[in-house]
């Protein structure tokens, strides 16, 4: 995700940089235009907000010295500014919306010193690490079945429902059944260690 200051700042510097990771040029426009788009709708709602809540101030005025005419002329002016506040703040929610979900696809700006390149298949191997490497162990291999990911393997064994975590929490989240419930709680209880404080006046529990 990039800083969309840093973008406001130095659109060319953070366009190129991008480029580099395979973000078009276009798509950052379109992220710019929606960024002006968006503090013009906040600009023009919060100077309605405002213009309204001097109007009503000004109605009370106006009903406390007794001039209806005013007060009402005053209050329909206030309806009005209100309903176009009401329709500039939507704009601006949906603006935003759509600003927030093409920023949440752009990756953040690269090092310099990094290769360019779309994904991984583009990085370049500096070095390799393994478990007793120091001692002269082999570079690990792994059978196929090995290279399942955890998510499939909590599916075949009916722990996780990723599904319906889905459903009820949004994408990414899975709802644990039977022992990974039972596997969770273990681990949490493990975790929570009881710390006593005790302070002049009494000693409670807290856990970290």
């Amino acid at each position: 995700m990039i800083d969309l200051v840093e973008l406001r700042r130095e659109p060319d510097t953070v366009k190129a940089a991008l480029a580099r990771r395979g973000v078009s040029l276009a798509t950052m426009d379109e992220i710019l235009a929606l960024d002006v788009e968006h503090r013009r709708l906040l600009q023009e709602a919060e100077g309605l907000r405002a213009r309204v809540k001097d109007l009503s101030r000004q109605v009370g005025e106006a009903r406390r010295n007794k001039d209806a005419a005013t007060a009402e002329t005053l209050a329909l002016t206030s309806r009005g500014l209100g309903d176009q506040e009401r329709v500039a703040s939507e704009s601006t929610d949906v603006v935003a919306a759509a600003l927030r979900d093409l920023v949440l696809m752009i990756p953040n700006v690269p090092d310099p010193k990094v290769p360019d390149g779309l994904d991984e298949n583009d990085n370049v191997e500096l070095r390799r690490w393994w478990v007793g490497m120091d001692q002269g162990a082999p570079f690990p291999t792994y059978a196929d079945h090995q290279r399942v990911p955890h998510w499939e393997i909590g599916t075949q064994l009916g722990i996780l429902d990723m599904e319906s975590g889905a459903k009820l929490a949004g994408s990414m989240f899975a709802l644990y059944r039977g022992a990974g419930s039972r596997l969770v709680r273990a681990l949490g209880s493990s975790r929570s260690i009881a710390t006593r404080v005790t302070t002049k006046r009494s000693t409670r529990r807290a856990s970290p």
